[in-house]
């Protein structure tokens, strides 16, 4: 098996749920790394990337159903988020569940 099937770095995902920065998403994706395809599982608890501009600070909206772009870290980044350096909670890497929303895809 091609462990490059195993590494999640971009998904593609349907906004289930969206509040105060954080959504449940649903991958688009299908898991190849199985037979037969199945998919992702949902991901729970995803961030969403906030703007700034000329010193206001301009946070995204989602609705249910919204197409975004989601990026998987490299690590767990629960300790970089808080300003700290190290790996997070879990030692795996490109876990799908460390993910992070982009945007809209149009």
């Amino acid at each position: 098996m091609n462990d490059l099937r195993r590494i999640n770095t971009t998904v593609i995902c349907r906004v289930v749920r969206y509040s105060g920065g954080v959504a449940d998403l649903e991958p688009l994706f299908l898991d190849d790394s199985v037979t037969p395809p199945q998919p992702f599982p949902m991901i729970q608890g995803a961030r969403a990337l906030k703007q700034k501009f000329n010193g206001a600070d301009y946070e995204p909206e989602y609705s249910r159903g919204d197409i975004v772009a989601v990026t998987i870290t490299q690590r767990s980044f629960d300790d970089a988020i808080r300003g700290r350096k190290g790996n997070g909670s879990s030692t795996s890497h490109h876990d799908i569940t460390d993910a992070i929303i982009l945007g809209v895809v149009t």
